[in-house]
């Protein structure tokens, strides 16, 4: 194998430090020349789809059965899910990888076009992979234009990832019209108090049928996302106004900013004082 094929180092990676939203967060890129038999294992808390550049690696995924993975195509491991990959011994792995988490970081992994197997999944185009990677390799510069790169250049790959839109995926089915009536009614009541169980009734079900039906459109339950869109509009308002926190609380469906405070300790691991002397202000 030619190690300057792709690029002129044989490893490289870079975690990103500046996000758009809170949608989707690009957390981290690289690329790298694996040794034969090299092996690597671990758990991560966001998706990761790696590219397979050139060679063979065999995935294992939570108890499954390890699967190869060869030259044009890619897995995707999802998170909180232990996996290993292992560099075959005889046509080790070039590859390249990218993760992401956010709101919406599943809906995202769901539109990838799997194979039989859930993680893996074929490149429609590899070359134009390469020259996404490229790009986000110049990008690690932190130049002004870096951030809006390194999302181009995602969305671009995921494109590269993705199942062909045919005539019968376009029609929305009864409960995907239920999920984004349901996505509209939280998005415009998030200051009100809102409660599973009222968004059922509302909706003519019963708030088990609306975790179901959620859980398995989304990957989160109802519950998870008005908590997702609280903590999201709240970061944004922290972030882009001078709203006072008790004022932000309040648009965010909070009668105190002590709830907000145990909201961001649940699901971001960090005070909302700590995140407040964090982020607002910085240029």
């Amino acid at each position: 194998m030619n190690d300057n094929k792709y690029f002129d180092v044989p490893f490289w990676q870079f975690y990103n430090p500046d996000f758009f939203g809170h949608d989707i967060y690009i957390e981290e890129f690289g690329y790298g020349i694996c040794s034969p038999g090299w092996i690597f294992s671990e758990t991560r808390r966001n998706y990761l789809l790696q590219i397979v550049f050139d060679g063979i690696a065999h995935v294992t995924v939570g108890n499954e059965k390890a699967f190869p993975v060869s030259k044009g195509y890619a897995f995707c491991l999802p998170p909180n899910v232990p996996h290993s990959y292992l560099a075959d011994y005889n046509e080790p792995t070039t590859r390249a990888w990218i993760s992401w988490s956010g709101e919406f970081a599943t809906q995202i992994a769901k539109q990838l076009n799997t194979l039989s197997n859930p993680h893996c999944l074929k490149v429609n185009n590899l070359d134009m992979v390469v020259e996404q990677f490229h790009e986000l390799f110049n990008a690690r510069s932190r130049s002004s234009e870096a951030t809006t790169i390194i999302y181009s250049c995602f969305y671009k790959i995921l494109a590269n990832c993705m199942s062909p839109i045919n005539s019968s995926a376009k029609m929305q089915t009864k409960d995907s019209l239920l999920f984004d009536d349901i996505i509209h009614y939280v998005d415009t009541n998030i200051m009100n108090q809102l409660s599973v169980s009222d968004i059922a009734n509302l909706f003519g079900y019963d708030a088990s049928s609306i975790y179901r039906k959620f859980k398995q459109h989304t990957g989160h339950s109802l519950k998870e996302y008005i908590q997702h869109r609280r903590i999201a509009l709240a970061m944004g308002l922290i972030c882009e106004t001078d709203l006072s926190i008790d004022e932000i609380a309040t648009r965010c469906g909070y009668n105190d900013k002590a709830s907000l405070n145990m909201l961001f300790l649940r699901k971001k691991n960090i005070s909302l004082s700590q995140y407040v002397n964090e982020h607002r202000n910085i240029k």
